[in-house]
């Protein structure tokens, strides 16, 4: 069964701003940034290609405005809370430039100035991204993710990742402000287990070996 989509707000989120005010007929719309900074020091530059296309995105995941889940099938979104950017191409964004600052994408335009022949594309699709009411005692941002690490150099390429990410983190209130904060502790997460995995699996196939 498809999931529903519909453009209200859902009740808990009417008593909270019901709770806030109770003058205003309409509230202002307000707009949100998804943030996902990187804390470690910047990374040496890896010493092959690698490439990251724009993520696919889901259906599910495709409206600007804030969305949760209600039950199993019903989707609702919340017009007065959206963000400046859609959420696929905000995290598109936000891993390419932490995977800059790590170190594995190079900006250079020869491709001779590489050590190594290898070609790595790390394929990215964001599969859900909601706040997940169905306990309304335990409002969660949700957020999965699943990634596939190809080796190009030869034919057929080379899969040596595919995994799916699942991260549900605990939020104390389904106001939107609370579900972006826990979208970026999900995004953060997320990129840190990539760059913490990428190395080990691109060694796997790199002669020399690369020091890691």
């Amino acid at each position: 069964m498809e999931p529903v989509m519909k453009r209200t707000l859902p009740t808990v989120l009417l008593l909270f701003l019901a709770g806030c005010s109770l003058t205003r007929e309409y509230p202002d719309r307000s707009h949100f940034v998804l943030e996902a900074q990187r804390r470690a020091e910047p990374g040496e530059p890896f010493p092959f290609r690698f490439r990251l296309p724009p993520l696919e995105v889901g259906h599910a995941c495709t409206a600007k405005e804030i969305t949760y889940r209600i039950s199993d099938v019903e989707y609702r979104t919340d017009y007065y809370s959206r963000f400046l950017v859609p959420p696929g191409e905000a995290i598109s964004d936000l891993l390419e430039h932490w995977l800059s600052d790590s170190g594995f994408i190079v900006n250079m335009r020869d491709r001779v100035m590489f050590k190594h022949h290898h070609d790595f594309e790390l394929q990215g699709s964001l599969e859900a991204f909601h706040v997940d009411l169905r306990d309304p005692d335990r409002p969660r941002a949700v957020l999965i993710m699943r990634f596939r690490l190809l080796e190009r150099s030869g034919m057929p390429p080379q899969i040596l990742l595919s995994e799916r990410r699942d991260t549900s983190v605990d939020i104390p209130t389904p106001r939107p402000s609370d579900a972006v904060r826990g979208w970026n502790t999900g995004l953060i997460s997320t990129f840190e287990w990539l760059e913490d995995i990428l190395p080990s699996r691109m060694a796997e196939v790199i002669d020399p070996p690369l020091a890691l």
